[in-house]
């Protein structure tokens, strides 16, 4: 049942909005009454935070195969094609992570976020790496971090948004990879 009510949530979110979606709304999906969800969750918010930490729990371990590579540069470019992949693979997941509208200020402060910044926090050390072996030109590199966290997302979000039209499909793929590259040819040392 927890996991019936999370998976319409998850899909009422994308589709409609946070902000439009009610218990009464997502009771009606499942067929079961609003009571029924309130016995698995506080509230709405307490979904959303549940399919947050479920969505950043799938893309720490998505993330985590790259650390075998022995080459921190390596490493980094293969981070970065799992992110595009992931964001790809899993539309509704990517949207409720970094797309959708988040929640109220005060669910922010009085909830643990810690599963989500760990995903940044693999990037950051994957970048502290490269900047010890001089594999990288020298800068903060918690900016660096977001400089290249914001290109992928800024890719993963064109592509799902269905905003290349310009790019012919048959080489969309090719050219996030070449657009990858260019990014990582240009931070070298």
């Amino acid at each position: 049942m927890r996991r019936m009510i999370l998976d319409a949530a998850m899909e009422l979110f994308v589709s409609e909005g946070y902000e439009q979606v009610s218990i009464r709304r997502i009771g009606e999906k499942i067929e079961y009454s609003p009571a029924t969800i309130y016995l698995y969750f506080k509230d709405k918010d307490d979904i959303l935070y549940e399919l947050h930490n479920d969505s950043f729990d799938r893309f720490y371990q998505a993330e985590v195969a790259v650390s075998s590579l022995q080459d921190p540069l390596e490493r980094l470019r293969a981070l970065a094609k799992v992110y595009v992949d992931f964001g790809l693979s899993h539309p509704q997941h990517y949207e409720l992570m970094f797309i959708l509208k988040a929640p109220t200020v005060r669910q922010a402060e009085t909830r643990d976020w810690s599963r989500s910044f760990r995903t940044f926090d693999f990037l950051r050390e994957i970048v502290d790496d490269c900047l010890k072996a001089g594999l990288i030109r020298p800068g903060d590199p918690h900016a660096i971090s977001l400089g290249l966290w914001s290109l992928v997302h800024g890719f993963v979000s064109l592509l799902l948004r269905d905003r290349m039209a310009m790019v012919p499909e048959e080489v969309r793929d090719p050219l996030v990879m070449q657009g990858l590259d260019y990014m990582m040819e240009n931070i070298k040392a």
